[in-house]
């Protein structure tokens, strides 16, 4: 059994509806996921304000390709070509797509060809581009292959493209640029005539789909030159570098005009410019792999930082003109090897267990079925961890096994001998034989009736290579006077020792309590890993009425979750998973168990004898997937608390928000949670919640449905929102959660001195709440 509080430091993440998945795994499993990207900028088009575009495209004005002058062939003869989709553009709303893997159909090898409108460069002269973004959408298969054709007649058949202007296999791009990918190609040859371009996706297979975005034709007059890439020193082949390592870079000229006669500098760890000057000319559109003079001693086991920069002048652009790489030299290795199955959702960490620095990580899953190895470069007189996580374990004949300087330290090369969690400790002869530290202190959670006898227990960790006996371990609240106590025992090499603490922690006026706990060892080597904090909260009880629409911290203080089945699937807060696309709770499935998962309201002081009113918002977020609510109340935030049975919304598909409404008693004045229980069977979907009010009643027991009846307009609006009821309390935050203004028993408001951009509007009435996310334009 787990259980997490929200409180202050919730992390809100976005919920993408789109109508196609977005990887590889979500299209097999048939379900999409809820993706992180809350507070994260889309890009934006990289179109210019230059003396001539011929051609603009970001496919947002819809989704028929030959609406807007673009058409598709389908070579290969499979029915699957290009199409216009709403899933993960690099800008707008919209990207061109095409598939290498498809699902329900498996693999496919796609000779697909989107082809742009007619390109007018009758009147064009000096250098001519495209510009255009292209990616992988899925990163852990990112080997799609295209080309991009030129047809100098315009003709629109397949064998009219008859010059290859530039040919590719993607690989993994930048997280800033939602992984896209951005190509410029010199299209100047063909200045005083008419074009077509195609991007042809073809000799790839088993990968997933390929993404384009953001196409721009257009005269460059500016000079512009960029850093692209480093071409030595590298770690690619080898962790030792060598006393005569060549220092070479790649210049690209991005502009109108010819490069020359420019300086190129680097510098190593922070030390003295080298500076040389280009007497190459780089003709617009291609690039120059330029070595330094002289080659640089990096034998020595170090990381070695190179910052690499340009001067051209008149350079327009400035922000390609630095650029960063780090390498090292080092004497040892660890080696992730696997062969993996077909479930994907793995990710490993490698750890400096000295520095607690995070040397090297891979958040993206492995490819399927395949043999992989992996390795990361470190230093034999360090001391490293690795972690290995698979959710849903790996099936047979999947297998991992961590090696150092090739040899097995952890793990197995026997089939399904991995399941969910793979920790290998201490690598390394930097390991220190005493070192002690507290792994993790036993959650305290946070309510209304914290007591003045609190318990605390703390797990201590060996993490060195020697057996400890005997150590102090204390704790302070709020950084005041510590309590020390010693512990004798026995904790082997990487084992773990749980004490509660004999003197117990008064914690019972309301306060924020900052508990810090550590350990004393003699002769510990490593102080990174002595102490951990945890934060827990002693809070008044809100009192009646009392409303959540999950949008602000304030919303959210006091609020829980427990996944009482310990399946790691559970309730979670989404920036987009409410009312309009608010925020929202929202359940996720588990492939294998049903729901046992509850989300608990903060404490609420209700009195006996009184008859209270619980609504809320409900859905489902597929109705292909039967989803499974009930709700109950009790007297503490905890399953086996939950007695009391306010109403089982049994089945439902809906994907309509509605409205419960269930009136309700308790036995005895007190404090009081109501926990909703999410027990869909297992692999079904998503359950949606939203708005949740508890106010008083003067109706009998009953429970009923009803569709929203609140509502708002226009939206966008320039300043006045109207509702189609009278409000008995309206409110608008921004999207932060700092509440900016309130009216009360109003049909509208007015909010025309806000700077313009995105605002929260909360609305309620005697029997519903209702948040709604408006646009402020002026």
């Amino acid at each position: 059994m787990k259980k997490y509080y929200l409180l202050l430091t919730l992390a809100f993440v976005t919920v993408t509806v789109f109508g196609q998945f977005s990887t590889k795994m979500e299209a097999k499993r048939g379900k999409k996921n809820f993706t992180s990207n809350f507070a994260k900028e889309q890009p934006q088009s990289s179109f210019k304000g230059t003396k001539a575009v011929f051609l603009t495209e970001s496919f947002d004005a819809g989704t028929d390709l030959t609406a807007i002058g673009w058409s598709a062939l389908d070579v290969d003869g499979d029915t699957y070509t290009w199409s216009i989709v709403a899933v993960g553009p690099h800008s707008g709303a919209n990207c061109a797509t095409s598939a290498s893997w498809i699902s329900g159909v498996g693999a496919v090898t796609p000779n697909n060809y989107i082809i742009s409108p007619a390109i007018n460069l009758t009147t064009a002269t000096g250098t001519i581009y495209v510009d255009y973004w292209v990616r992988a959408q899925d990163q852990a298969w990112p080997a799609e292959k295209y080309k991009l054709m030129v047809s100098p007649t315009g003709g629109t058949a397949a064998s009219d493209f008859t010059v290859n202007a530039y040919e590719e296999v993607l690989t993994a791009g930048p997280a800033a640029q939602n992984n896209y990918l951005n190509r410029k190609v010199n299209l100047s040859a063909y200045a005083g005539t008419t074009i077509r371009l195609a991007w042809v996706h073809f000799g790839c297979t088993d990968m997933f789909r390929m993404n384009l975005d953001d196409v721009q034709v257009y005269e460059e007059t500016s000079t512009d030159g960029g850093l692209v890439s480093v071409i030595s020193p590298s770690n690619a082949t080898s962790c030792s570098l060598t006393a005569t390592e060549n220092i070479t870079v790649r210049i690209q000229n991005f502009g109108g005009t010819d490069l020359t006669g420019f300086n190129v500098s680097y510098t190593l760890n922070g030390g003295t410019p080298v500076v040389e000057t280009v007497s190459s000319t780089i003709t617009p559109g291609n690039y120059l792999d330029y070595t330094f003079t002289t080659p640089v001693d990096m034998s020595t086991l170090n990381t070695y930082a190179l910052v690499f920069g340009l001067v051209i002048t008149n350079d327009a652009v400035a922000s390609n003109n630095t650029l960063t790489q780090s390498v090292v030299s080092s004497d040892a290795n660890i080696q992730i090897h696997t062969l993996t199955d077909s479930n994907g959702e793995q990710e490993w960490w490698v750890l400096n267990n000295l520095t607690s620095d995070t040397v090297q990580v891979r958040h993206i899953p492995w490819q399927w079925d395949v043999e992989i190895t992996e390795t990361v470069c470190v230093f034999s007189n360090q001391c490293y961890n690795v972690v290995v996580y698979d959710a849903d374990g790996m099936e047979d004949p999947a297998y991992v096994e961590v090696l150092y300087n090739s040899t097995q330290v952890g793990g197995s090369t026997v089939a399904g001998s991995f399941t969910e969690t793979l920790v290998v400790e201490n690598i390394g002869s930097g390991c220190a034989a005493d070192d002690a530290g507290i792994f993790a202190i036993a959650p305290i959670y946070s309510s209304c009736d914290l007591s003045s006898t609190e318990a605390i227990t703390v797990t201590i960790k060996n993490f060195g290579t020697a057996a400890i006996s005997t150590l102090d371990v204390s704790y302070k609240i709020n950084g005041g006077t510590p309590v020390t106590e010693t512990v004798t025992a026995a904790i082997a090499p990487s084992g773990t020792y749980d004490y509660t603490f004999t003197a117990t922690a008064d914690l019972s006026a309301d306060n924020t309590y900052e508990i810090v706990a550590y350990t004393t060892l003699t002769g510990d080597a490593n102080a990174n890993n002595n102490s951990d904090t945890l934060t827990v909260m002693n809070m008044a009880a809100a009192t009646i009425p009392y409303s959540s629409g999950f949008e602000t911290a304030a919303e959210l203080m006091g609020w829980s979750i427990e996944d009482a089945n310990g399946d790691g699937s559970t309730w979670g807060i989404y920036t987009d998973g409410g009312v309009g696309g608010t925020a929202g709770a929202v359940y996720s499935y588990d492939a294998t168990n049903a729901g046992e998962d509850y989300l608990y309201t903060t404490c609420l002081n209700l009195n006996a004898g009184q008859n209270y009113k619980l609504d809320f918002s409900y859905a489902a977020y597929d109705e292909t997937y039967p989803e499974k609510l009930k709700v109950f109340i009790g007297t503490s935030n905890s399953s086996t608390a939950m007695t009391q049975q306010i109403v089982d919304l049994g089945e439902f598909i809906t994907t309509d928000f509605t409205v419960s409404t269930t009136d309700f008693t308790v036995p005895t004045t007190g404090i009081y949670y109501i926990g909703f229980m999410a027990y869909s069977d297992a692999d079904m979907y998503y359950i949606l919640l939203d708005d949740v009010l508890v106010d008083f009643s003067t109706n009998s027991n009953v429970n009923v449905s009803s569709n929203k009846t609140i509502n708002v307009f226009p939206n966008p609006t320039t300043g006045i929102i109207n509702i189609n009821e009278v409000a008995s309390e309206v409110f608008v935050y921004d999207l932060v959660g700092n509440k900016l203004m309130s009216e009360s028993f109003t049909k509208s408001i007015d909010i025309s001195n806000l700077a313009k951009g995105m605002y929260l509007v909360k609305v309620r009435n005697n029997d519903e709440v209702r948040t709604f996310q408006i646009n402020l334009v002026k």
